[in-house]
């Protein structure tokens, strides 16, 4: 053995591991502590986001369904976007109550591929909201000609989706 490079005993070379775990261990609590700090300066956290998350509701007539975008949503005021995808539909929102509180008569979505080119697009419809509280809210979807579907909307607390 060299006397200049004497070999590290292995009390050393314990405490430098332990040394480095520390320090990585302090540096990963540091690195999450700053990105939440920025992601939640940015922008709101995600409780606050299903207070105004908008609402989708297809009206599938072939297979007599209501579909929905989101199982649940926090109490707030939301936009609701109707599609009826095959067949004209009639879409109600009630509130536990039993109230209507939304209603919508939508046709099919018109086939793209058979309009002539130079025709102008359709124009959006504008985008209705509702304001929602806690509760089970019932979504109906009323196929003409064919069956009605109906879809609970739960409408919870913000922190009990996240």
């Amino acid at each position: 053995m060299d006397a200049s490079h004497p070999t590290p005993s292995w009390w050393t070379r314990l405490a430098a591991l332990a040394g480095l775990v520390l320090t990585a261990t302090l540096l990963g609590a540091l690195g999450i502590v700053l990105y939440r700090g920025v992601v939640s300066w940015w922008g709101p956290s995600g409780a606050e986001d299903w207070g105004r998350h908008p609402l989708e509701i297809v009206a599938e007539g072939s297979q007599g369904a209501c579909m929905l975008n989101v199982d649940a949503l926090a109490p707030g005021k939301h936009d609701v976007l109707v599609v009826a995808a095959d067949s004209p539909s009639r879409v109600r929102i009630e509130d536990p109550s039993g109230n209507e509180i939304f209603r919508a008569d939508k046709k099919p979505v018109a086939d793209t591929a058979s309009r002539p080119a130079a025709t102008e697009p359709p124009t959006a419809e504008p985008v209705r909201s509702i304001s929602l509280d806690t509760g089970i809210y019932r979504v109906v979807c009323e196929i003409e000609n064919g069956p009605t579907a109906t879809v609970p909307l739960r409408v919870r607390p913000a922190d009990e989706l996240d």
